[in-house]
């Protein structure tokens, strides 16, 4: 992921640090969201659309 697409120079560090998923449509490809209203599944091109689940 190109770090100047955030604002802060150390975000997605921080982020991954702390276990979040973290998505770019540059390394993804298209990133659709699917919920149910309670879960939260997320798809991405470069994966062949798999569904992954969320974290509680």
């Amino acid at each position: 992921m190109i770090q100047r697409n955030f604002q802060s120079p150390n975000l997605k560090e921080r982020l991954e640090k702390k276990n979040v998923n973290v998505y770019s449509t540059g390394l993804n490809g298209n990133i659709p969201l699917i919920s149910d209203g309670f879960k939260i599944e997320v798809l991405t091109e470069k994966d062949g659309l798999a569904p992954k689940k969320s974290k509680p």
